[in-house]
């Protein structure tokens, strides 16, 4: 199969794992992002001190985020928001769209 340079802006989906206090295994839900070239990604992270600000640009959707109750929360700006206050998810969305970016795959254990 050939390699076919997508047009801008990709979309892609990204499982994100959050290993979340207390709980035995980490959780998963699929995040949708947007995938940028190198160049804006470079100018929207060198000398960023706000991760949120970054994750609301490139954040665009999601699969499998849950309330209390097992109803499925849409996403929106504010759902974001209130989801990034707990800094293990922010951090596993950072770590998922970073992977996606640089084409990097965990090792399964």
């Amino acid at each position: 199969m050939a390699f076919k340079i997508a047009k801008h802006p990709i979309k892609s989906d990204a499982t994100v794992s959050v290993s979340v206090p207390g709980q035995k295994k980490p959780q998963e839900f699929t995040a949708k992002f947007e995938v940028m070239k190198h160049d804006e990604y470079r100018e929207r992270t060198e000398g960023r001190t706000d991760d949120l600000a970054l994750l609301k640009t490139v954040v665009v959707g999601w699969d499998g985020v849950v309330d209390d109750n097992g109803n499925d929360v849409a996403f929106s700006e504010d759902a974001l928001e209130d989801l990034c206050q707990y800094t293990f998810v922010r951090t596993a969305l950072l770590r998922s769209y970073n992977e996606l970016m640089f084409g990097y795959t965990p090792a399964k254990n």
